[in-house]
Parts: structure tokens; sequence; C-alpha cells
């Protein structure tokens, strides 16, 4: 399969309900710029929109919004979570995340930037899983900035959702039509 298409990944972390999600959409290059323009009308003063700082009113608008907008995406939920091991849990959920990827034919994985110490952790990952052949050397990763990139923020309403669905806090509001949610078991 030839890699084209673009993922934007992001995270969501439900400490009370032990769970960490990490979620990708993805599109082909030529709707890349479509897809930041849509993810614009989502800001409202904030520099970046998180799901979690989202009141239920805004959240439902979001929420319906998503349903009909024209992007893939796939999201892995590991559970338990244990606090103290959540870069483990990271770890584990970026490998499962980015062979899911590579299988739809992701070339390019913008993943939101976390600082330089963290973005390290997720490069030295990154290479043990291309070194163990886990995931290819084709596929290319990067690390973007929310503030400048705006389609990091559906990557993070898409994980806030599902999170939010698997753990049931939001029991009117499922998981996202096509969206395919991969379980993991963490150790």
């Amino acid at each position: 399969m030839e890699m084209t298409r673009v993922a934007f990944v992001d995270e969501s972390i439900r400490a009370d309900s032990a769970a960490y999600v990490m979620a990708a959409i993805f599109v082909s290059p030529h709707r890349v710029d479509e897809l930041r323009d849509e993810a614009l009308r989502f800001r409202l003063g904030a520099v970046k929109p998180r799901w979690s700082a989202q009141q239920e009113q805004r959240r439902a608008g979001i929420y319906a919004a998503l349903q009909v907008m024209d992007f893939g995406s796939i999201a892995v939920s590991g559970r338990p979570l244990q606090m103290a091991k959540q870069e483990r849990a990271r770890t584990q959920c970026l490998k499962v995340l980015l062979g899911a990827l590579e299988a739809q034919g992701i070339g390019v994985v913008c993943i939101e930037r976390r600082g330089s110490a963290l973005d390290l952790r997720d490069v030295r990952t990154i290479d043990r899983l291309r070194g163990r052949r886990q995931i290819g050397r084709d596929i290319r990763i990067e690390f973007g900035d929310p503030k400048t990139e705006p389609a990091l923020w559906l990557a993070d309403f898409v994980s806030g959702i599902t999170a939010d669905a698997i753990t049931s806090l939001e029991p009117d509001r499922g998981i996202l039509q096509g969206t395919h949610v991969i379980d993991l078991a963490l150790r």
C-alpha cells in the first residue's frame, strides 16, 4: 500500500478510571489545509481548545461537528493505567497506534509536542520500534505544536471523546462514528 496519508496524534488520560487513550485522525495530504481550517472554527480565544476544558453544551456541538467531518480515526485504549507507569502506558499505546497507522498507509505522523525531554523519550521509543522492525522506516514521525497546528486539536477531541465513552463518563455520547478502537491490556 502506498503511504500517502497524514495523521495527527494526541492523548487523553482518565486517572479516576485508570485509562490511557492515544488517538489519531488522518486524511490525504491534499485535505490537510482543509482539515486545519475546519479545526480553527473550534477556537474560542483559547490557543488550543482541549476537550477536557469544554463545557457540556460546547462538547455536544463539537461532537456533532466531528461526526460529519471527513477524516479517519483510530484510538488505542490502554487499561488499567497505573499513574506511576504513565510513560510505559504511552510507549505501549504508541507502538500499537503506529503499527495500525502504518497498516492504513499513513506516511507522516504528527504527534503533539510535550517538551524536549518527553519528545526525546518518544524518539527513543520510535527508534527501538524501528530497530525491532515493529514499524517501518518509511513512516515519518514529526512533533507538532498545538499552538500552530490546529489539526492536533481534532486528535485531542477524538482521544477525549473516546476516553469518555470507554470509561462511561459520557453515557449518552458514544465513540465517534468510524473511529476504530483497539483495546490494549497494559502490563
